[in-house]
């Protein structure tokens, strides 16, 4: 479906986020080649394409940050082999063998890792965020509910550029809904 990621070097800052905006997701200008917001307006974002426009021509080198706080998506992050491991531990615990196909996008990071992207069943009540720090039952991987979650386009502290489908982005409603298994795991 929307599994296999394309380069998105090749678009600007500015026409990544304008092309997330169009999707309906709403945007927060992040510091360059980093995660930290650059606005005073902390998660409130934006998905008019006058504003984003504007922010992204003042602030040309910003990452893109996706506000979560303001859909139904929930970002599931691995990082590296590690992030790997623990959610292939996660899976077996869901009864899953794998993750279903959805849109999904490649970090920079250079032991490899993705953001996953669903949304959650209707009805469902959000949780807070799960952070897979090193002493977290799933180190490497971070299930993001709330806050912001780095988007397709930005620019990893290590130079490379997350890749995402920009010419396909799936509006949030036609995400793949994340697996009940899962969400109750």
């Amino acid at each position: 479906m929307f599994h296999h990621p394309i380069s998105s070097s090749h678009f600007s800052l500015c026409e990544a986020a304008l092309a997330h905006a169009d999707a309906g997701y709403h945007l927060i200008p992040l510091k360059p080649m980093a995660k930290a917001r650059r606005t005073r307006r902390g998660t409130q974002g934006s998905c008019t394409r006058t504003v984003v426009r504007d922010w992204w021509t003042r602030m040309r080198d910003s990452n893109i940050g996706l506000v979560l706080d303001l859909l139904m998506v929930v970002v599931i992050d691995v990082d590296g082999p590690i992030g790997v491991a623990s959610l292939a531990r996660l899976l077996r615990q869901a009864g899953l063998e794998s993750l279903p196909a959805t849109y999904t996008v490649t970090t920079g990071r250079p032991d490899g890792g993705r953001h996953y992207w669903f949304r959650l069943p209707p009805g469902a009540v959000k949780l807070f965020n799960q952070i897979g720090g090193p002493k977290s039952p799933t180190p490497g991987l971070d299930i993001l509910f709330q806050g912001v979650a780095v988007a397709a386009g930005s620019v990893h502290k290590s130079g490379a550029v997350y890749r995402g489908n920009m010419t396909h982005m799936p509006v949030p409603s036609a995400l793949t809904e994340m697996p009940m298994a899962l969400y109750l795991a």
